[in-house]
């Protein structure tokens, strides 16, 4: 289950992908047998999936989640959550299959803050 603010998304199952990264310099001193490493900080984590809608209003709730401009919430995953999170680009939503029983949309949120918090206990996890 993920929730995006008040929302709940219907997440394709198989599908989420959580890529989170960090940035840092590692430098050699010539002539030694030492190394070290300078951390620069995270990037934004992103967290891609595919939702599914299969009704004529939740395709529009999705469509104003997801044009909405600069609107930071939180994502919850599971026991999980991710502070100050926008969404992507709009996908075009695709037809589920040829009867128009849903639609598909491929999105990407950017997690501003990388970090993630429990949503037990409100503290980092790693």
């Amino acid at each position: 289950m993920i929730t995006y603010g008040t929302n709940e998304l219907n997440v394709k199952s198989g599908t989420l992908s959580i890529t989170q990264s960090k940035v840092q310099t590692v430098r050699h001193y010539p002539g030694t047998d030492i190394s070290d490493v300078v951390n620069l900080g995270k990037p934004p984590t992103r967290i891609s999936c595919i939702l599914q809608v299969f009704t004529e209003s939740d395709r529009t709730l999705y469509e104003s989640i997801l044009q909405s401009e600069g609107i930071a919430q939180d994502l919850i995953i599971d026991d999980r959550y991710y502070k100050l999170v926008i969404a992507s680009d709009l996908s075009d939503a695709k037809p589920i299959d040829n009867l128009g029983t849903g639609w598909e949309f491929n999105v990407e949120f950017i997690a501003l803050d990388p970090k993630p918090y429990s949503v037990a206990t409100d503290e980092v996890l790693y």
